[in-house]
Formats: C-alpha cells, structure tokens, sequence
C-alpha cells in the first residue's frame, strides 16, 4: 500500500518507515506518531481488541511516557519528566522490543536523573539492562537481529546496549539543546511548533513535519543528584579504608576478584594480605581472567571454581548495578559469590554489597579517576603540582635549571579522557614553547593556556597569583556550561585554593590536601 502522506519525510528515513507502517510497531503505536505529525490516523481494525479499562489504561500510559498527547475527557497530558528514558524507550520500541514494567520503571529512573546523570551511570544502567538482553538472545525472538544486529556473545550485547544508551542521552541532549535555543527551558503540554520531536530524528525535515508535545524536562546534573559539602577521597585515604576493609573478609575465601578497573588496586591488597589467588573481572567482556598467585603460593592445593567462595573486590557502590551484573557473570562458576566494595552509598538503589567499609553518599570526587571521569571536561586547572610535581625550590632559577625542569618535570595528574578546557598557570609567557611541548610530549590536550604576563619570575611575585587565576577561572567559567556538574577548578596550594573559591565563588578543589572549597 502506498502512504502518500508520509512523503512529507524523506523516503526510508526512519519518520518515513514510521509513517508508512514498515516499522513492525503496532498500529496504536504507529497512530500515536502519525497524530503527533499532524497526519491521518491509519485505520485500526488490526490492532486487538481492548477488553477491559484496565488494557486501555496502561496502553494509554505507555504512550504518554513516549511523551504523546492522548486526549480523554479527564485529563490532556501525564506531568511525566522527559529524558534519556524516553528516548531509550523509543529505540527499543522501534526495533519491536514489547514494553515491560522493569523497563518503564529504568527508564523513569533515567529521566530524573537527565543527560548527565545517565552518563555519570550508564555502567549501572547497562549493567540493569544486561540480563534481559542475555534473555533475549537465548529465546531467539523475532525482533532480536533488529535489536541486537549481528550479535552471538554476551560481549556484543554490552556493546550494543552501551552504544543505544549513549544514543538515548545524546538525542535527548539534543531535544534539550534545542528547547534552550528556543528559550523553551520548561514545556507544560502546550504544543510547540518548530520544536524538534523526541521521537524523530533530528534532521530539518523532522522539524518541518513535526508539532512536538513534551513534557516538563528536569534540569539535572551530575551533582545535582545530591547535595553539598563534596568530599574530595584522597590516594592515602583509599588505602587507609582498604586496609580498614581487610578485617571485614571472611576467613573461608577461596579467590579474590577485583573488577576491572579501580577495583583492581583494593583487590590486589586484600589477596596480598590473605595470600589468596587473584583473579580480574572484565564487565565489558564478562570474562574472569587468572591474575597468578605468584611463587609464595605455588605450593597451595586450589579450589575447583565450582566448590569454591569467591570475593569480588570494587572500589565503590552507587546504585548497585554494577554489582548485580557481576553475580550474574560468576554465580553459575562459584559455589558461593560475596561482594565487597570499600565505599557504599547509603541509597544504592540496586541493592548494597554484602561488606563495606565507608558510606559515600554523591556528590564525591575521587583523586584517583577525578582527572578521567565525565567531570574532566567542566574542570579547569592550575599547573605545577597538578599536571607534573612542583618544581624544586633549588631549581626555580628563571635560568638553566628552571628549563631543565620544564622540559623533564614529573608527570603527576594526567588527564586524557578530555582535553583540559583551562590551564591556568604562574609560569610567565616566555616558557610557553617549553610548556606546550611537554603538554604534547605527555598526550595532555587543552583547548586554553593562559600564562603570567611577566617578564620574569621575579617580576610576577609581585602580583596576586590567587586572584590572577580566579580571574581567569571565572571569566571561562561564564561562558563555559555543560550539563554534567558544576565548572570547578584544581589547585595544588591550598591557600590559594582558598582564595579563588572566596573570590569566584565557584568550586575549587585541592588534591593535597583533600579540601574542596
């Protein structure tokens, strides 16, 4: 049958396969798009029966979470926040997949916690999706090669199913973006036109086509979640608590598994001091690799996997998904499966391990990924003694030696998920060849480096060089916005810290002391 009214798309574009009835959806599923572009609905004799209030009632409230306007003579439009849920609901209802209860609820979850929230979690939400999906390939549906195209192992899954969630985030980015381009920041139910839909594609044809109906979004970010004061977790006090932990393992562990990656270090603590086998947990490829025993243990009789208590070892536990998709990787290899995690929020929403030994509620920053997290790309930074060790007093010469020590200083934080959007620094302009190339020599990118305008070292003593580089930091900081957390800036003296906090009123970190300001 041809669909001439949908010719208002391109031809084979995903609005196009929608519209036209390609798309496998059912026809109330289909309707609900085709009302939201202003086209005719398409007849409903195919669709089946609804035999009671109570099928209309949820087949009505699955397509107002997709954020359609389902009119009745009670109410116009269900106050449900839109999001990375919403959007991830879309994917997977267009690949066929039916809706479920555990579904709507994640996705509810996703859309409180907005863009940035998704993607400080998006482990924990793949972790939650993982086992539906094992489930799925194993029943063989129909819909599963729409779904999960060219896919055989559980790894393919985790690709997949990572890939559509950033997906979900970034189109709802998008929508967000172009609500804030629109001076549109909140949305009641009224019709927008020229709004771009969050159910299309956002190509200049959608727009044309499209008169969008969104609900309220919330504005959230990272540390939106939670609430002042941030704590900053330092190295030492990692170790500190993973020795504190260590008193908490039972005495009839078999083997110790860190998951890849920070769980590594605590893991690798706990075997050394129990003399226990180490193993390595991969979440990405579900493997379980031998990390060795070394040669004090050759001689140790070891426990078949299937009669034997293994100890999974994380870092921290912030919704406990990540958690529940380990057990599901290892609790068909182990007789028994015990979780441990040296930090524990109190409102892990998946549930807590079976020991811990700090509660950590968000927000909280930790010294050892803070430089390579989803935080990185809101947090300017000071120099020495953050990107490479102090200079030694004895070489702070403005001569011979100084060069020496800008060419081979020591790296200490090395950023590289992120290019550093601010670099503030006391050195004065004249090094400035010197100190690119050792930014390039380490693979530090950077999209700013502002320099001491003096001509010597003794010359920019006589300034203030807190309030040089809070100058700075808060000039970027008003025209720097990202949804992921507030713009912060990482300082190695603790005084001056200080000082650029008073001053910008903005947030400001000191790794050498552990104080956030």
């Amino acid at each position: 049958m041809d669909y001439p009214e949908c010719d208002v798309f391109p031809r084979n574009s995903r609005q196009w396969i929608i519209c036209s009835n390609s798309a496998g959806l059912p026809v109330y599923k289909v309707n609900a798009y085709r009302e939201k572009w202003g086209i005719i609905p398409l007849p409903d004799d195919t669709v089946e029966a609804v035999n009671s209030k109570e099928e209309l009632s949820a087949k009505k409230a699955e397509l107002i979470f997709h954020g359609y306007s389902i009119p009745d003579n009670n109410s116009s439009i269900a106050d449900k926040p839109y999001g990375p849920g919403t959007e991830l609901m879309i994917i997977y209802s267009d690949a066929g997949v039916p809706t479920c209860d555990a579904c709507i609820d994640l996705a509810n979850r996703m859309n409180n916690l907005g863009p940035a929230g998704c993607r400080i979690l998006i482990k924990d939400i793949v972790a939650e999706i993982m086992p539906r999906a094992i489930a799925w390939l194993s029943q063989k549906h129909p819909w599963i090669m729409k779904l999960l195209p060219n896919v055989v192992s559980e790894t393919g899954a985790y690709t997949k199913i990572h890939s559509d969630v950033m997906t979900a985030i970034k189109n709802c980015e998008d929508v967000m973006a172009d609500r804030r381009a629109k001076r549109l920041d909140v949305l009641t139910g009224e019709q927008i036109k020229g709004c771009q839909s969050c159910s299309g594609s956002r190509d200049s044809s959608s727009n044309k086509a499209s008169q969008a109906i969104l609900p309220a979004a919330k504005n959230t970010t990272a540390f939106s979640i939670g609430s002042p004061p941030y704590r900053f977790i330092t190295m030492d006090q990692y170790t500190a608590d993973i020795m504190r932990l260590v008193k908490k393992i039972p005495n009839d562990i078999d083997y110790v598994a860190g998951v890849a990656r920070s769980g590594l270090f605590p893991a690798s603590a706990i075997a050394m001091l129990l003399h226990k086998p180490m193993m390595i947990i991969s979440q990405s490829s579900g493997e379980v690799i031998p990390a060795g025993s070394g040669w004090r243990l050759n001689g140790q009789s070891y426990v078949q996997p299937k009669d034997a208590k293994i100890l999974i070892v994380d870092d921290t536990t912030m919704t406990g998904a990540s958690n529940k998709m380990v057990r599901h990787i290892l609790s068909d290899r182990y007789r028994e499966v015990v979780y441990a995690s040296v930090y524990c929020n109190p409102h892990a929403i998946f549930g807590k391990p079976d020991i811990f030994e700090v509660e950590l509620e968000w927000p909280h920053l930790l010294e050892w990924n803070l430089f390579n997290s989803v935080l990185s790309k809101s947090a300017a930074m000071d120099f020495d003694g953050i990107l490479c060790h102090d200079c030694p007093a004895e070489a702070d010469d403005d001569g011979e030696k100084y060069v020496d020590f800008i060419k081979n200083a020591t790296p200490l934080y090395c950023p590289k998920k992120e290019p550093v959007p601010l670099i503030v620094t006391a050195r004065v302009e004249k090094y400035r060849d010197l100190t690119e190339g050792w930014l390039k020599k380490q693979g530090i990118a950077f999209d700013k480096l502002v320099m001491h305008p003096a001509a010597t070292t003794k010359e920019r003593e006589l300034d203030d060089i807190a309030a040089y580089k809070a100058e700075h930091f808060k000039n970027w900081s008003d025209s720097f916005t990202t949804d992921i957390g507030p713009n912060m800036f990482i300082e190695s003296d603790d005084n001056q810290a200080q000082r650029i906090a008073q001053i910008t009123k903005l947030l400001v970190v000191c790794p050498s002391t552990g104080k956030v300001y």
